[in-house]
């Protein structure tokens, strides 16, 4: 027990002082500085008016923001507009997981439901999934 304390304590001598360098290295501060850099541009250009009237300033957008949690839209705050979506996407996965899981099983045991079945996913496989977007609407 003795000895692992002293190569604790060795390792620590060991250590080299903190520099500038090992500031830049750190990840944490990288996100820090990264993160500020996001917001004081945002409202450099929000400020300036590069985009006209269509950017609003970070703090503008927060008092929106809390002005959505409280006043309710159609009847729902913020928070139930946001579990509504998520239910949704959580009914939609359910119920393509439940179809697609034994359609797969079969396509993998039978070569004449894979027969039937794959044409149908060849022609929808080469479709971009932005494409989705306009079909889920319609």
């Amino acid at each position: 027990m003795n000895s692992i304390a002293n190569e604790v304590q060795a390792q620590i001598k060991e250590r080299s002082p903190l520099s500038i360098w090992h500031v830049l290295k750190n990840r944490w501060f990288l996100y820090a500085v990264s993160t500020t850099a996001f917001f004081i541009i945002w409202e450099y250009i929000a400020l300036n008016r590069f985009l006209g009237s269509a950017l609003a300033r970070p703090y503008e957008v927060l008092l929106q923001l809390a002005d959505m949690m409280v006043n309710p839209i159609a009847g729902k705050g913020l928070i139930g507009h946001i579990w509504a979506s998520t239910q949704r996407i959580l009914i939609g996965f359910a119920i393509g997981a439940v179809l697609a899981t034994p359609l797969g099983l079969f396509m993998a045991l039978n070569r004449y439901v894979d027969a039937i079945v794959k044409p149908v996913f060849d022609l929808i496989k080469p479709m971009p999934p932005i494409a989705w977007v306009s079909i889920a609407i319609l």
